[in-house]
């Protein structure tokens, strides 16, 4: 284990946020009062920056969250994006969501598909309507695969099933499917 060079290596991952409006992560102390808690406020995150970085760089609005990192760094001090001056190897890395979370993972969906966002009300918008849900609107936009999708590669699957571990395989599958 020790033989393996454990730092210094390339690409640089930078870890990307996914959260619903309001709903950010909180960082507080244990030892902090009922009061204390009332008034805390979420510190901005690399996905609220980039909503700001797409209101005011309009050359910003071209690029995908995860691909912003190869072109702007994030300053954890300043809590913003800033325009790289060199190219470096680096890769943004959205946080995985599980399907169960279903509001969230569509914000994740529509995050990697959706250029230059600049707020959570665009990224619910589709040709000029906004939807209630990111979910109606990762279906508007096509993103989601439709039942008839979903029956084909069940039969398909169902089709070439010989084995009883390839019929628990299959049963996993349409578990999946349900989310």
């Amino acid at each position: 284990l020790f033989g393996f060079k454990m730092h210094d290596n390339k690409p640089t991952v930078i870890t990307l946020a996914v959260h619903e409006p309001g709903k950010e992560y909180l960082h507080f102390a244990n030892s902090a009062t009922r009061d204390q808690l009332q008034t805390l406020t979420a510190p901005p995150t690399t996905l609220m920056a980039w909503f700001e970085l797409n209101q005011q760089d309009i050359n910003a609005r071209q690029y995908l969250y995860q691909d912003v990192v190869q072109h702007y760094w994030y300053d954890r001090t300043a809590r913003r994006w800033t325009r790289r001056i060199k190219n470096m190897s680096v890769v943004g890395r959205v946080v995985t969501v599980h399907p169960r979370d279903r509001e969230r993972f569509f914000v994740r969906m529509l995050l990697t598909k959706v250029p230059g966002c600049t707020s959570f009300k665009e990224l619910r918008t589709y040709r000029g309507r906004l939807y209630d849900t990111f979910a109606e609107c990762a279906v508007a936009r096509g993103l989601v695969s439709t039942d008839a999708d979903i029956n084909n590669a069940m039969a398909e699957a169902g089709a070439m099933c010989t084995t009883r571990q390839q019929y628990r395989a299959l049963r996993l599958m349409f578990a999946t499917f349900l989310f």
